[in-house]
């Protein structure tokens, strides 16, 4: 007959094995619960506003051939962090629920006091020979990764769905959208599956908001010797699997004196950056 002490002692231990490893599980889930709170709370305190506009006009009508109306999206290089200074660009009409307005950078919706890429958009194009009014609207946040933008229960995604519903409700739709964004998560090490997965998240949310306009990749990485391989291969696989994708501005080629403090762009890396739009922008509208 078996004896049930050492039986019963090794049950117990076995309870209680598993009662440490499910401790130990639940102390880790409200850890990363904890950390994802924290995040979102900061983001929240982050977002643009719009409230600020003032001058507002009726929007010019989309003119077919003539007008080109940008949806722009992404981190602190598609927003106001470039260099400020001299060489500053042009005005630019921004599009905001009740009109538009024009604007000198720093451009509403987009967080940052420094100059942006897109004041240099309308010169850089015109070089380009594309002589279209530029009309456009902004939704750009610092340090965002793509799951903040693609997680539905970001404050980003939220945000970013809030002002494209009032955008759509006083009629206004894009032609393109531009994407300028990947710095975070090279930084942050996203693996190319899992940016792929969450790009396409954001891509169907944008979907299901009426856009369907096409979209604009940039290959936009560079920032403190991150390695950007797998978020850049991750924009080459979605570029290849969907055909509502289009190859954007490699601003990851504008290096050295392109750069101010190695993440953001300098006044010649901006006027670059607008180049490089200009010519990813001059093939998408023919």
């Amino acid at each position: 007959m078996m004896k049930r002490g050492p039986f019963l002692r090794g049950r117990r231990k076995l309870v209680l094995s598993f009662l440490v490893l499910a401790l130990a599980i639940t102390a880790w889930l409200l850890m990363l619960a904890w950390r994802q709170a924290r995040h979102d709370a900061d983001l929240s305190r982050r977002l643009p506003e719009w409230s600020g506009l003032k001058g507002l006009e009726p929007c010019p009508p989309a003119l077919p051939g003539k007008s080109v109306r940008l949806l722009i999206l992404g981190q602190s290089n598609a927003a106001n962090f470039g260099e400020p200074g001299v060489a500053s660009g042009e005005r630019v009409s921004v599009m905001h629920p009740n009109g538009c307005t024009l604007a000198s950078d720093p451009l509403p919706g987009g967080r940052g006091e420094g100059a942006s890429i897109w004041s240099r958009l309308p010169r850089a194009l015109r070089e380009q020979d594309v002589r279209r009014e530029l009309n456009i609207a902004l939704i750009a946040v610092e340090t965002t990764s793509i799951d903040d933008w693609s997680r539905s229960s970001s404050p980003l995604s939220r945000h970013m769905v809030q002002r494209l519903a009032e955008l759509s409700a006083a009629g206004w739709a894009p032609d393109l959208v531009l994407w300028q964004q990947g710095e975070a998560d090279a930084l942050l090490g996203t693996p190319r599956g899992s940016y792929v997965r969450d790009f396409e998240r954001l891509l169907l949310a944008l979907r299901r908001q009426g856009i369907t306009a096409p979209v604009l990749l940039a290959h936009s990485t560079h920032c403190k010797q991150a390695d950007g391989a797998e978020v850049r291969a991750a924009i080459d696989t979605l570029l290849q699997s969907h055909p509502d994708l289009l190859t954007g501005a490699d601003t990851d080629t504008l290096i050295d004196k392109s750069r101010v403090g190695d993440c953001h762009l300098s006044n010649q890396g901006l006027a670059q950056a607008a180049q490089l739009w200009a010519q990813a922008l001059k093939v998408a509208l023919r």
